[in-house]
């Protein structure tokens, strides 16, 4: 049994209440394109933590960072097309 660091569990936590919160349903062709959007949102979230995890004030860029993720993952889910940097 492996043990994850908590800051990857947190990171996989998020992914997994994301997912939860927009109702992804697998038979759905447009939830591959949201997960496909999460995945991106986790990694970069994570990307982000390990920059910053020393910054006393960095949750301006995990909050930044998780809102731009749940907005990609709505615009595919709900084909809007849009696109947040």
């Amino acid at each position: 049994m492996s043990v994850n660091p908590l800051y990857e569990e947190i990171i996989n936590e998020i992914g997994t209440q994301t997912l939860a919160k927009f109702g992804l349903n697998i038979f759905s062709l447009n939830t591959y394109g949201a997960y496909n959007a999460s995945v991106k949102s986790t990694n970069i979230i994570s990307d982000t933590y390990n920059r910053h995890k020393n910054n006393k004030v960095g949750f301006g860029q995990y909050f930044e960072d998780i809102d731009v993720g749940q907005k990609n993952i709505a615009s595919e889910l709900f084909n809007k097309g849009e696109k947040s940097c």
